[in-house]
């Protein structure tokens, strides 16, 4: 029996506000593989309208700050180097202070030959760089950028130029806490990140994003999606699905040996500025 249209819409709405999935299942009456999908046609909406409209950031006298956020999913407090997931992301700060536009994408690693094509990807040259200090953004300033630091395991302020990165750390927080309450897996990752892009960059109010449902003609993709949350519910002893949806493939995948301790040397630069959460945020 097909969903009338009026708890369709409830159900868009109340997975738009971040009501859990079996609360939304209840409340409605319906199965949660139904709402599992029509949160999975929400979050490809989300991730199709925010790539399709992404535009770089900064310019000459701008300031943008970046950083490395890296994930990791623990099971009875134990991670492995393989749960791990990198989101790298820039803010540009607006005038008066506050987050003005940004980018944020899930990278392999956090090397210079991963993050460097990014940054020159969605910066603007000229544009005045903040960041931590670790290795791979040493060679911002022969690339055309202006680059500030501060050392994360000394302060949260550089007291001689009174940089820091407070506006990106906030970002963080808040993408953490638009997450769902009980996790996603590994390869839906993206599309939540660009749920909270429209949310919070774009302004897209519910209305605007039913227009774009309501054109949406479900993909093979959907099908694969729609027993997320369902799943992630239940306390799941599966592998974790390693697909993860890494950028283009302007990313190089080459290993070179001096730079094999990427994840490890945490100490060497700003690594210890990086803060861990799980995917259930």
């Amino acid at each position: 029996m097909k969903t009338p249209l009026g708890t369709t819409f409830l159900i868009c709405l109340y997975y738009w506000l971040k009501i859990p999935i079996t609360t939304i299942s209840t409340i409605l009456g319906v199965g949660k593989k139904t709402v599992g999908f029509w949160g999975s046609v929400i979050r490809v909406c989300c991730s199709k309208l925010w790539n399709s409209t992404q535009r770089v950031v900064g310019g000459e006298e701008n300031v943008v700050e970046i950083d490395e956020e890296i994930w990791r999913k623990r099971k009875y407090g134990r991670g492995r180097k393989k749960d791990q997931i990198w989101i790298f992301g820039g803010v540009e700060r607006l005038e008066g202070g506050g987050a003005g536009s940004r980018f944020m994408t899930i990278v392999p690693n956090r090397k210079k030959i991963t993050l460097i094509p990014i940054i020159q990807k969605y910066i603007l040259p000229k544009t005045m760089i903040i960041s931590d200090e670790w290795r791979a953004y040493s060679c911002l300033e022969s690339i055309g950028y202006g680059h500030q630091t501060v050392c994360h395991k000394k302060e949260y302020v550089n007291k001689e130029t009174h940089t820091c990165t407070n506006t990106i750390e906030g970002l963080w927080s808040h993408l953490r806490a638009s997450f769902p309450r009980f996790g996603t897996r590994k390869k839906f990752i993206s599309d939540h990140i660009a749920m909270y892009l429209v949310k919070s960059s774009m302004k897209l109010s519910f209305l605007e994003l039913m227009k774009h449902v309501s054109k949406y003609k479900p993909e093979k993709e959907i099908e694969e999606m729609e027993n997320e949350e369902e799943e992630e519910e239940d306390d799941d002893d599966d592998e974790i699905d390693e697909d993860v949806p890494f950028i283009e493939d302007i990313l190089g995948n080459d290993e070179n040996e001096t730079d094999k301790k990427m994840e490890e040397d945490d100490s060497d630069g700003a690594g210890d500025g990086d803060s861990a959460s799980e995917y259930s945020p």
